[in-house]
C-alpha cells in the first residue's frame, strides 16, 4: 500500500501542476513556460505565440523590448568582440538579440556577419519576420534539444541546411538564450530534471532527508550525459564560443553549467561554475572551443 502511494503522488501532482498550466495560459501566454515543463513540445510553444499574436501583444510572449536586448549582458559581450563572420542563435524567438547584434554593426567598414535564427516555433519566426527584427537574418525551426542526441542532430543538421540554404557547417558564434530549463535532458520533462536538482541540494543538505528526493535522483539516468553529449554537439559546430545566458540563474541551468564545464562570466572576470557564492555574479557564460581558447584566431583557419 505504502509503495502503491508513493507511485500516486508524483503522478496525482503532475495532473494538478497540468491543471494549473492550462488555466493559467488561458489568462496569459506567459505561463505556457509552466506548461512547456511537462509537455517541451512545437505544439505548446506555437499555441502561446499565437495566442500572443492573436492579443497584438508587444515583444511576445515574454514582452520583450529591443533595449531590453541590446542590454543583454550576453550580446554586450558578442558585440565586443572582433570583427566575425557568422552567428547562430539557436532560441532566437522574434530575433531581437540578433537585431540587437546586426545593429552594432552597422559602421562604415565593420564587417555584418552572417546570423542564422531558429527557434522551436515556427509561428514566433513567422511573426518576427513579419514584425521586422532582423530582417537580414536567416531563419529556419529547430528543436535545439536535438543537439542532446547524436542521431537526431545528424538529421537535423541536414534538414538545417536545407532550410537555410547558404548553412554554414561551423559558426564563429552560438548563442543560446533563455531556453536551457525548457530542455528534457536525457529525455526526462524539464519538471523532473529541475526537481532531480534540487533534490540534489537537498540531500547535500541533510543526507538523511526526503528518502523521496534520493529515489528521484536516482531514477533519472542519462540526464548529465545527455547534456554533455548536447555542448560537444554544439561545439562540433563552432569555431569560437558557445554563448548561454544565464537563465536567471535557474537551479537546473546553473547545474547544467557546472556539468559541462562551462565559464561564468562578467564584464570583468571569467572562472569556473563551482563556486556558489559566485553564481550571483554570472551575468552569463561561455564554453569555448578548445583550439580557439588555446591558439585565438588561428583556430578559425
Amino acid at each position: 500500500m505504502r509503495r502503491r502511494n508513493a507511485l500516486l503522488l508524483p503522478l496525482l501532482f503532475v495532473l494538478v501542476l497540468v491543471l494549473v498550466c492550462v488555466f493559467l495560459e488561458s489568462l496569459d501566454p506567459r505561463t505556457t513556460g509552466g506548461l512547456a515543463y511537462v509537455f517541451p513540445s512545437r505544439e505548446v510553444w506555437d499555441r502561446a505565440h499565437s495566442k500572443a499574436d492573436q492579443r497584438q501583444q508587444a515583444g511576445g510572449i515574454w514582452h520583450y523590448n529591443i533595449t531590453h536586448h541590446q542590454k543583454a549582458p550576453e550580446v554586450e559581450y558578442i558585440n565586443q568582440q572582433p570583427e566575425f563572420e557568422s552567428l547562430a542563435d539557436l532560441s532566437c524567438n522574434l530575433g531581437m538579440h540578433a537585431d540587437a547584434i546586426l545593429e552594432n554593426r552597422t559602421a562604415p567598414g565593420v564587417p555584418r556577419p552572417s546570423i542564422y535564427c531558429t527557434d522551436i516555433s515556427l509561428k514566433v519566426l513567422d511573426v518576427g519576420r513579419r514584425d521586422g527584427y532582423c530582417p537580414d537574418c536567416k531563419r529556419g525551426a529547430l528543436d535545439i534539444s536535438v543537439f542532446a542526441d547524436a542521431d537526431a542532430f545528424r538529421l537535423h543538421a541536414d534538414k538545417m541546411q536545407r532550410a537555410f540554404g547558404t548553412f554554414r557547417p561551423r559558426f564563429d558564434y552560438v548563442l543560446v538564450s533563455d531556453v536551457l530549463l525548457y530542455v528534457p535532458w536525457g529525455g526526462w520533462p524539464p519538471w523532473m530534471v529541475q526537481g532531480k536538482v534540487i533534490c540534489e541540494k537537498l540531500l547535500k543538505m541533510r543526507d538523511e532527508w526526503l528518502s523521496l528526493c534520493s529515489e528521484i535522483v536516482k531514477k533519472l539516468p542519462g540526464v548529465a550525459e545527455a547534456q554533455r553529449r548536447f555542448v560537444s554537439n554544439l561545439l562540433s559546430v563552432t569555431r569560437r564560443e558557445i554563448v548561454f545566458s544565464n537563465n536567471q540563474h535557474n537551479f537546473g541551468v546553473v547545474a547544467f553549467f557546472e556539468n559541462v564545464g562551462a565559464l561564468c562570466r562578467n564584464t570583468t572576470m571569467s572562472r569556473p561554475y563551482r563556486d556558489e557564492l559566485w553564481h550571483p555574479n554570472c551575468d552569463f557564460a561561455v564554453v569555448p572551443n578548445a583550439a580557439y581558447r588555446q591558439w585565438g584566431r588561428s583556430a578559425d583557419r
